[in-house]
């Protein structure tokens, strides 16, 4: 082939399109829609945030505002919010800010040369009382609100919460740490599930942070 005729050829297949298939669209832990593109790659599909309500809804919140119900999910979410998305139960608001596992080393006992690891996994949950609200919210943890259940169905002791009691003001938002003993085996808990009871609510049923364990961040640290 001539080097003039090849010149062409390689300009006349850039200039083909690329044949792409429709990108699978997902929603992510923190409540944001993702395409999955056949590249390799991703991209926000929008600037809208999911998250679930008091009565098991899927809820799309818009960057104007605006919000409406998805009619496509089922009551079978109805226990499930995504992690890090808002939950609203009038007229308190909470938010799971961050899960982390606190991993310490130490003697282990009756064997001086040996270690063993002991975990804790500890949940930071945002506390908020919306700005249009008139009243303070006082609220006080006895410890028996908070459960902690891996997807191999075991439960977790609870150490703390920290504050035990809040006070907050229209406009405010703070922040609490509610510590459990222990963490899952990696090969046999693939998801925790931390939930909060509906007495302290005022609900008819609890309100459940579900988030995998992959989202977890795992640190090493001297003490506890």
């Amino acid at each position: 082939m001539s080097k003039p005729a090849s010149i062409f050829l390689s300009v006349f297949l850039l200039a083909i399109p690329a044949l792409v298939t429709a990108a699978e669209r997902i929603i992510t832990d923190s409540g944001r829609e993702v395409e999955l593109l056949d590249d390799g790659s991703w991209q926000f599909a929008s600037e809208d945030i999911f998250a679930t309500n008091s009565e098991g809804q899927r809820i799309r919140l818009r960057p104007d505002g605006s919000w409406e119900v998805l009619e496509e999910y089922s009551e079978n979410t109805q226990h499930t919010a995504i992690y890090q998305a808002p939950m609203v139960y009038e007229p308190l608001q909470f938010n799971l800010d961050r899960a982390v596992i606190q991993n310490v080393r130490g003697e282990a006992p009756g064997l001086s040369k040996n270690t063993r690891l002991v975990s804790h996994s500890v949940f930071y949950l945002q506390v908020a009382v919306p700005a249009n609200e008139t009243e303070a919210i006082a609220l006080s943890f006895s410890g028996d609100e908070f459960a902690l259940v891996d997807s191999a169905e075991r439960r977790y002791d609870l150490l703390s919460v920290e504050p035990a009691s809040l006070d907050l003001q229209p406009g405010e938002v703070q922040l609490v740490e509610v510590r459990f003993y222990d963490s899952p085996a990696w090969k046999f808990g693939k998801s925790y599930d931390l939930s909060i009871s509906s007495d302290l609510l005022a609900s008819d049923r609890d309100l459940v942070f579900s988030l995998p364990l992959s989202e977890i961040r795992s640190v090493e640290l001297d003490s506890f």
